[in-house]
């Protein structure tokens, strides 16, 4: 078993090394784009097209608020929904009895960067 996490392991990585520019691109895209919370949708933007240029099926939306709160599992937040889009991006699978599929979302927002004073370069807001 050792042996073909190995190779996985190696292959992933393979992988990796070889789409180093264009991950390093999607990287420097997201850190320029504004992501604080309450500001999140040119960061969620990002990354529903890099989805989309990957081919996947993209869904993008605000949070509805009051069927949030509804869950069970809710965790109310200080910030408003609206203008912070969730982006999902979905892979089908080519079988539609076994195929796998790929879902990738993520959690994209940053805190600010207050005091501002406090960083010796200057600082987005």
């Amino acid at each position: 078993m050792r042996d073909d996490l190995d190779a996985v392991q190696a292959r992933l990585l393979q992988s990796v090394e070889m789409q180093r520019s264009p991950l390093i691109g999607l990287l420097q895209q997201l850190i320029q784009a504004p992501s604080m919370t309450g500001a999140e949708a040119p960061a969620s933007d990002v990354c529903a097209a890099r989805m989309r240029a990957l081919g996947m099926e993209v869904d993008q939306w605000d949070i509805d608020a009051v069927q949030l709160r509804a869950h069970r599992g809710s965790n109310p937040s200080s910030f408003p929904y609206a203008g912070r889009p969730n982006a999902v991006g979905v892979y089908k699978g080519t079988d539609p009895v076994k195929g796998r599929s790929l879902i990738l979302n993520g959690h994209i927002d940053v805190v600010t960067p207050e005091p501002v004073a406090g960083w010796s370069h200057g600082v987005l807001l």
